[in-house]
């Protein structure tokens, strides 16, 4: 099996390592089933409060730590850093969850996105294609970022919303149904 970028582990595998790496690799083992290809995400500035939760667990010295980062600051900086700041810390880098969605010429890759607040959906579908029930367990369960978010700026959230676009468009059809990303969303950046 392929090994995902170091750091990165298999379940925050993007599309692009999947299309390269993994699906060729599955395809060599069994070349004549056709693998239908999913995503699980999350509300975007959810998403993005989990990162900056996760991280306060982290070592005070490590340079992924928000231990002692406000969340409004996290954001703040995340914003600097998608505005082209090289200095950003480590901790702000966190990927868009569009890139477990499109591929590398920014066309949708996967064929269903599920919801995180819509496992239910994720189960039945597994459970149906593996032919008997299944329960998925949840791990990472963060707090939603929505009383996090009331401390923001409104400046601030309306200049987060503009590089989070893309995201919450994926996010609000995939709440409609995991296929409506596949057939209706278009990239805009």
């Amino acid at each position: 099996m392929p090994r995902p970028p170091v750091g990165v582990g298999l379940k925050h595998v993007n599309a692009e390592f999947t299309k390269s790496k993994i699906l060729p690799f599955v395809n060599s083992i069994y070349p004549d089933i056709q693998f239908t290809k999913f995503c699980v995400i999350r509300e975007p500035l959810d998403h993005l409060f989990s990162w900056w939760k996760y991280r306060t667990k982290l070592a005070i010295n490590s340079p992924m730590s928000t231990k002692k980062i406000q969340f409004a600051d996290f954001i703040q900086r995340y914003i600097d850093f998608r505005e082209g700041d090289n200095s950003a810390p480590a901790y702000v880098k966190v990927r868009g969850q569009s890139e477990f969605v499109l591929d590398e010429n920014q066309k949708v890759f996967t064929d269903k996105v599920f919801t995180l607040d819509r496992i239910d959906l994720v189960e039945r579908f597994i459970s149906d294609r593996a032919g008997k029930n299944l329960s998925l367990d949840m791990h990472n369960r963060s707090p939603s970022a929505v009383e996090s978010s009331k401390s923001l700026e409104s400046k601030l959230t309306e200049k987060l919303r503009k590089f989070l676009s893309d995201d919450d468009e994926i996010y609000k059809l995939a709440s409609i149904s995991p296929d409506k990303v596949k057939s209706s969303f278009e990239f805009h950046r």
